[in-house]
């Protein structure tokens, strides 16, 4: 979420970004009601991913915006802005 977010951040038109939800990503049991699940075929803006994310606990969700932003994204935002606070604490101890 903070990786998704840190890149709007940057660029607020990422969050008008469209993606198309393909197909199921995870083999886990949905615990969401079929009128707001994400629906194979439909394009979902970031913003709308991000809400469903949140609200709704849709993993799809999570793994199509993690799919969008990608691995790199969110190791680099770690290194810049938790693993530092980790070193700044390291200091102080």
């Amino acid at each position: 979420l903070i990786a998704v977010l840190k890149r709007a951040e940057n660029d607020p038109a990422f969050l008008r970004k469209k993606i198309l939800f393909k197909n199921t990503l995870v083999d886990v049991p949905i615990n969401i009601t079929d009128s707001v699940a994400l629906k194979p075929g439909t394009q979902y803006t970031i913003e709308q991913l991000l809400e469903a994310m949140i609200m709704r606990s849709d993993n799809n969700a999570k793994e199509l915006l993690m799919q969008t932003i990608g691995d790199n994204s969110i190791f680099v935002f770690f290194r810049n802005h938790v693993w530092s606070l980790f070193d700044i604490a390291s200091t102080l101890l």
